[in-house]
């Protein structure tokens, strides 16, 4: 499986021009495919280099283009007992990492899934739990989004007749600056 999921990860690296429409279904039916297989083989215990890959999979996704696509084709069912597989894993398992159980958080930004899972009462204690266990911080947050919208405009300041654009890119650099 490491080898199907590193082929996924580096389709997901070229980004969304890289694939057709169907190579795109096909990959992400498999994605669904993968993730129920690790809970029910408990394959992050016996694969130690899945986490690391799964986490740059979910990451790429939003620049890559392809977060929309993904939370649309995600089994709420499977991706819910992913969550809690990871939960249970982070608990004992020390290569199961904060980074991963970011990541999947991540991917709840997208309005696509957020419509399959709306008014589900399942969902709230997982993703809290998910949050305490990992130590998601607004910083953590603001990190993701920096990585995936790095020129984009984050605050527009108007003074008269002039605007000023800070990006998100520009935000963080003056936050590192007062961090010094």
């Amino acid at each position: 499986m490491n080898k199907e999921l590193s082929k996924i990860r580096d389709m997901f690296f070229a980004g969304k021009s890289a694939f057709e429409k169907k190579q795109l279904n096909t990959t992400l039916k498999k994605i669904n495919l993968y993730l129920g297989k690790i809970v029910t083989e408990d394959l992050l215990k016996k694969q130690k280099k899945l986490a690391p890959i799964l986490t740059e999979i979910f990451s790429l996704s939003f620049p890559g283009k392809l977060a929309s696509e993904l939370g649309t084709k995600l089994n709420k069912d499977i991706y819910f007992n992913f969550g809690s597989y990871l939960l249970k894993k982070s608990k004992s398992d020390k290569n199961i990492s904060k980074k991963l159980l970011h990541e999947y958080l991540n991917i709840f930004r997208v309005n696509n899934f957020l419509t399959k899972i709306y008014d589900q009462k399942k969902w709230e204690k997982l993703i809290r739990n998910l949050i305490l266990e990992s130590n998601f911080k607004v910083s953590t947050l603001f990190e993701q989004r920096v990585r995936d919208y790095e020129s984009k405009t984050l605050f527009k300041i108007l003074h008269g007749q002039t605007e000023n654009n800070y990006s998100y890119e520009t935000v963080n650099e003056h936050i590192n600056n007062y961090k010094k």
